[in-house]
């Protein structure tokens, strides 16, 4: 015989334990019972770490059964996936003042919302499932479903960034435009492991591996792009080797029917502070205005997707 309001509680616990801050790891069913595992911490040794984990067993009720199994619940369980990583860094914006510092950030929120939100107009669904600021840029998480075409975003985003603010300077402000004193970002393009959670102000947000590798891959590729061949990476991409493979078609379409001049460059094996290496190329010569399609109709439709409304012509 249960206790009076059994349900009420036991839900009213795991939610008083998500509020805390413990993440759901697991919900196993077993007969007339269910077991929660909650993920509450980590314990670091000489001989490796191991998450805390505290496991609580239930009377499955219906009530019960209904909250573990209810979209606000289950979108918080520990469930790791790769995704297509793309993070952005504005070049110089440490060094600015205040004032210029939000007029920066204003301009790179200007051209995500009009280049990169709208895209999912094209799509069923939204490609970007999040984008996280850094300070000075931005991660932007892709949905795992364009995983073989998210980098087309990432390798536009350099010009795109140059194209608003001509936009800006000449059509709102009706100034001459002067290129040379455009803002410049880098941008790394990676796929790696991420999940989400609710962070302490009650946010959507993002952690995982693959946003610290997309941040080795940029640091680590600029400086030794730097050393090896002397350049100004302003407005280049570094992508991991997993990324080129999925990149070499977009590249190659845009060098052979467009007359790009687009080099991919291997840098070799790049190994970071903690001595892990990966390999790293450094994709740049992007400098032509070009609206990079994700995919066309056709492959919408292999895909099982709604064909795309018609895009702009590359």
């Amino acid at each position: 015989m249960l206790e009076e309001n059994y349900s009420e509680k036991v839900i009213a616990r795991i939610k008083s334990e998500l509020e805390h801050g413990c993440k759901p790891l697991e919900i196993e069913r077993e007969g007339e019972f269910v077991w929660v595992s909650m993920i509450s911490g980590l314990r670091t040794s000489e001989e490796g770490n191991s998450a805390l984990v505290k496991k609580a067993k239930y009377t499955a009720t219906d009530e019960l059964m209904d909250h573990l199994d209810s979209p606000e619940f289950k979108n918080q369980i520990y469930a790791p996936k790769k995704r297509g990583i793309i993070l952005i860094d504005i070049a110089g914006y440490s060094k600015l003042e205040t004032l210029h510092q939000s007029a920066v950030l204003t301009l790179l929120s200007r051209c995500l919302k009009a280049d990169i939100k709208p895209l999912h107009l094209l799509l069923p669904f939204d490609p970007v499932e999040l984008i996280i600021p850094t300070g000075d840029g931005c991660y932007i998480i892709t949905d795992e479903r364009v995983i073989d075409k998210f980098c087309n975003i990432g390798l536009s985003l350099p010009q795109m960034l140059r194209v608003t603010q001509t936009q800006i300077i000449e059509h709102e402000f009706k100034q001459e435009d002067d290129f040379e004193e455009k803002i410049e970002i880098r941008v790394a393009c990676h796929i790696g492991e991420c999940d989400f959670f609710t962070d302490i102000a009650g946010n959507k947000n993002c952690y995982g591996d693959g946003l610290n590798e997309a941040a080795r891959i940029l640091s680590e590729g600029q400086k030794t792009a730097e050393k090896q061949h002397r350049a100004n990476t302003l407005g280049t991409v570094f992508i991991s080797d997993e990324v080129k493979k999925l990149a070499e078609p977009t590249i190659n379409y845009l060098n052979d029917k467009l007359n790009h001049n687009i080099k991919t460059v291997d840098l070799g094996e790049v190994a970071d502070k903690h001595q892990r290496t990966r390999q790293i190329w450094w994709v740049n010569g992007m400098h032509k205005n070009v609206a990079i399609q994700m995919y066309s109709p056709e492959e919408c439709v292999a895909k099982g997707w709604t064909a795309p409304l018609p895009t702009r012509d590359n």
